[in-house]
């Protein structure tokens, strides 16, 4: 008898614990489809709008449909990439005419203002600024050979510690101090000097927002200091390998570059890393010309 009522009640205790394991689940679901649901974010901290994918002939198709129809490039590119889910590449959906466009824009303004807005702020500052590639021409007696890919998101190891990639290298096989860096703004410096993961670098906030990041730089080609303007196109340092220490001056733990980065200001970040990538290629052919003589 003792034993059937010590049966009765540990069926009942794990019919009491499996109820309330129930509850417990199904409370819990309702706040994760509550957070789920709940939109804290701005289109512009998601991982697709960072990867800022979006192929130089389309940019270069906005900013001529742009020019023809008076309007502002930036909107234009905005409403393209939000239209396709933040990817503008080949295959996708041309741009449509005029008309089409205007009455399209209008009704995605009325139906996501704020979202439009926010895109709109964060394109500028990554878009809106930008005149020269980083690197230079040279005259042909002192070439300047560059190479760089899409690294965005790979791994790198500082200290057995792992951090992911938030820029762009562009490397080179020439030695530290040979190649110029100039400013793809104009702007104000924000920061200058050592660090230790990215050595001697030199951060310029641009007129739109963008924090433009140039790293591990040999030197810089003058002093700057925090608060000083810059031109865009101006001669900002030459390429190093600067960094990976806390010793300032540390050189030596990998091949000369530049890592570029490029930062924007949202609602819940001061500095939101977006990928530099696109931003490379359509500069690519935009180069000041530098006489390379008596710099090296």
């Amino acid at each position: 008898m003792k034993v059937k009522k010590l049966m009765y009640l540990v069926i009942l205790c794990f019919a009491a614990w499996s109820v309330a394991m129930l509850q417990w689940h199904l409370l819990n679901e309702e706040r994760y489809k509550i957070m789920v649901d709940k939109d804290d974010y701005e289109p512009v901290e998601t991982e697709e709008f960072r990867k800022l994918y979006v192929g130089m002939d389309w940019l270069e198709e906005i900013k001529v449909f742009a020019e023809v129809n008076s309007l502002d490039a930036v909107e234009v590119l905005t409403y393209y990439m939000l239209e396709n889910d933040f990817v503008l590449q080949e295959g996708k959906t041309k741009l449509y005419d005029i008309d089409s466009y205007m009455q399209k824009v209008a009704k995605l303004k009325e139906s996501k203002s704020e979202d439009f807005e926010s895109v709109c702020k964060a394109y500028a500052a990554v878009f809106g600024d930008i005149k020269y590639f980083p690197i230079p021409e040279s005259s042909t007696k002192y070439p300047i050979d560059i190479n760089f890919s899409d690294g965005w998101g790979s791994e790198r190891y500082y200290e057995d510690e792992m951090h992911l990639h938030e820029g762009t290298d562009i490397i080179t096989n020439h030695r530290r101090g040979y190649v110029p860096i100039v400013s793809m703004t104009a702007g104000v410096v924000e920061n200058v000097g050592w660090l230790k993961l990215g050595g001697y670098r030199i951060g310029i906030r641009s007129e739109n927002g963008g924090y433009f990041y140039y790293a591990h730089l040999y030197k810089y080609s003058k002093k700057f200091n925090v608060g000083d303007t810059v031109k865009a196109g101006e001669l900002i340092g030459f390429m190093g390998d600067s960094g990976y220490g806390n010793a300032e001056g540390t050189v030596g733990k990998f091949d000369v570059h530049l890592h570029l980065g490029i930062y924007i200001k949202t609602a819940n970040y001061e500095e939101l890393s977006v990928n530099p990538y696109a931003v490379l290629l359509y500069l690519k052919e935009k180069r000041v010309l530098y006489n390379m003589q008596g710099e090296q």
